[in-house]
């Protein structure tokens, strides 16, 4: 994996201008890392994608992080900041694959793989997920027996599948970070779910902004082309923009 070029960001941003925050971060992940051989980032588990993108939030806009939400009682807007380090509960591979886990509990025998982007996507677009949240898990599942017989995940009993999601949560931790907060003014405390995807995606949307706002201006005072003035350094493009406000 490997911090984006000027130009990658911009080419991302312009080819996923209608789609949902998660393919955008997908996208920018594909292209970051290199076509991965293994598996595409579609399939990697929720954690791997997530600690993939926390790294690459250090890379692209530093290791601080501006945190804003609204108390859910009296809506009151708190901010704090925190380091991207206090997020992180797993690294990153350096080769992802799709892995098998297997459980035994209750006269049942589990295989299954963590949840996914794809099984992600299919919530977004499928109305049968949203009505029925046990599809994500029954997905996920790839074989199973029930008293020495073979049964389809709908078959286990639910402590099995209780079963299941616990592991998950343990496997994969980096997929549901959870904040616990307490409100200055009324004192009500919750938790709060950190969501990088999004996170994430609003800083690149408002960086590529801002990008080109400096290339209309260099491009107009230079005549410049936008291919040149993104192959500058940050560094060079703010000097040129401070020679023309001189």
């Amino acid at each position: 994996m490997r911090t984006p070029t000027p130009g990658e960001l911009l080419a991302v941003w312009e080819d996923t201008t209608c789609r949902t925050y998660l393919e955008k971060i997908l996208q920018l992940l594909y292209v970051t890392s290199g076509n991965p051989t293994a598996c595409t980032p579609v399939l990697w588990s929720i954690g791997e994608r997530d600690a993939r993108l926390l790294q690459l939030r250090e890379w692209l806009f530093g290791s601080q992080l501006i945190n804003l939400v609204h108390c859910p009682q009296c809506n009151e807007l708190i901010e704090w900041e925190t380091g991207t380090d206090t997020f992180r509960l797993q690294n990153w591979q350096q080769q992802p694959e799709v892995q098998l886990h297997s459980i035994a509990t209750d006269d049942c025998v589990v295989h299954f793989r963590l949840p996914n982007s794809n099984d992600m996507l299919q919530v977004l677009y499928q109305e049968a997920y949203l009505d029925d949240a046990s599809l994500i898990l029954h997905n996920c599942i790839t074989a199973a027996w029930h008293n020495g017989e073979p049964c389809v995940a709908a078959q286990l009993p639910q402590t099995a599948l209780d079963a299941v999601n616990a592991y998950m949560e343990d496997a994969d931790r980096q997929a549901d970070i959870r904040i616990q907060l307490t409100c200055p003014a009324c004192e009500h405390q919750w938790q709060s779910h950190f969501d990088i995807v999004s996170y994430l995606w609003i800083e690149v949307d408002n960086a590529v902004k801002h990008l080109l706002q400096e290339t209309a201006v260099l491009a107009m005072a230079f005549g410049w082309t936008e291919e040149a003035i993104l192959a500058l350094s940050p560094q060079r493009r703010q000097y040129y923009l401070q020679m023309i406000k001189a």
